[in-house]
């Protein structure tokens, strides 16, 4: 039910503050992501895999963060983080193209823009 997927949801995010992201891992594997349709669920669940540089099992979860919410911008700035550091270049850039046209101005804008500048 919804009501112990948030408490995990929450679990899982504390475990994530205090470093552990494999509990996390754990944490949120218990809930039926597919089920609950959240995309901070599966955005949390890409952030603790991509802590554990395991880029690939990241990649999926922030790809079915942007299959639910296509305009989800945290997801679509770990992509481009994850396409660089895999050497996916075009693929980098295309995503950080994407993130710097609907970004609103900030840091992270400015980031995107400094990584893209990297490529």
């Amino acid at each position: 039910t919804l009501f112990r997927s948030d408490a995990a949801f929450n679990l899982a995010v504390t475990q994530q503050k205090l470093g552990d992201h494999r509990k996390a891992i754990d944490t949120l594997n218990g809930i039926d992501l597919a089920k609950e349709r959240n995309p901070e669920y599966y955005y949390a669940l890409g952030a603790s895999y991509f802590h554990l540089k395991n880029y690939k099992a990241a990649e999926e979860a922030f790809l079915a963060v942007r299959k639910i919410d296509p305009g989800h911008l945290k997801a679509l700035f770990s992509l481009a983080t994850i396409y660089g550091k895999t050497g996916r270049k075009e693929e980098a850039k295309a995503a950080w193209h994407e993130y710097i046209s609907i970004a609103p101005e900030g840091e992270w804008k400015q980031q995107a823009v400094k990584r893209l500048l990297e490529l």
